[in-house]
């Protein structure tokens, strides 16, 4: 059996699960560097995270990722492949726990498997801002987020370069947190589902030094932290769902109201 520091694969793993958002993805090991990647259930919101670990080359399919993150958690685990039939088995031996066995997912089942072109750097290559976000920033954004509970906001770079997080002015309800300032050419909008955000940015709360680049309006903002990358695409406006239907001059305030 193959011996591997449950710790890390654990965090592998949460920075794809994100408190129960994706519940699939493949992971895959070669030259001794594990990338897991997944989209949630709406193809809104990709991960594409990797680690430097020394376990042999494999490509797997896990779901209920849940489930796998509480066998892992801190623990050091012994694995084994194994095939039955046509069926793929991870065999678990956990440190001071016992055994398990997992019933694998073929890759190409999992809904990324079939996009293994896009990957966290190729979503950077195409991204020409990005601003540091210190955890003074995220902290307050995490603080009206879970205090409003808005379904929608807006990552809004106005005409002097100033970027926030905020709320329209549509909005019973209304904040904005500045951000920083981003050197670019034109005004960027970007409408995002809040539950992505918060969840990217709860899993980073303990987390320094990680950054948001961004392209154009209607492009996705990437949030990169070491060696994990989160893609949350903007609300699609033929939707409506979530979005606020105002202009960019309702968004030009350093405050909302």
């Amino acid at each position: 059996m193959n011996r591997i520091n449950g710790a890390i694969l654990h965090g592998l793993i949460n920075s794809v699960h994100l408190g129960g958002i994706i519940n699939e993805a493949v992971i895959s090991v070669e030259d001794k560097e594990a990338r897991i990647r997944a989209v949630d259930p709406t193809n809104m919101l990709f991960v594409d995270s990797t680690y430097e670990i020394d376990i042999p080359d494999m490509e797997i399919g896990l779901t209920d990722l849940g489930t796998v993150l509480k066998l892992l958690s801190n623990n050091d685990v012994m694995y084994e492949l194994s095939e039955k039939g046509q069926k793929q088995w991870m065999k678990l031996k956990i440190k001071n726990r016992g055994a398990a066995k997992l019933l694998l997912t073929e890759p190409e089942q999992i809904p990324t498997y079939a996009e293994k072109e896009y990957t966290g750097d190729a979503f950077l290559e195409k991204c020409k801002y990005s601003v540091n976000l210190s955890k003074g920033k995220l902290n307050s954004i995490l603080y009206f987020l879970e205090t409003f509970k808005p379904l929608s906001v807006i990552l809004h770079v106005n005409d002097s370069n100033n970027a926030y997080i905020k709320t329209a002015k549509t909005e019973k309800k209304q904040f904005s947190v500045f951000l920083g300032t981003i050197d670019c050419s034109s005004k960027i909008t970007i409408d995002l589902y809040v539950d992505h955000l918060l969840a990217v940015l709860k899993h980073l709360k303990d987390k320094d030094d990680f950054e948001i680049h961004l392209t154009s309006s209607k492009k996705p903002m990437i949030i990169i932290w070491d060696c994990c990358v989160w893609s949350l695409a903007p609300i699609d406006e033929s939707t409506g769902e979530g979005t606020n239907k105002s202009s960019d001059d309702d968004y030009d305030d350093d405050i909302p109201f």
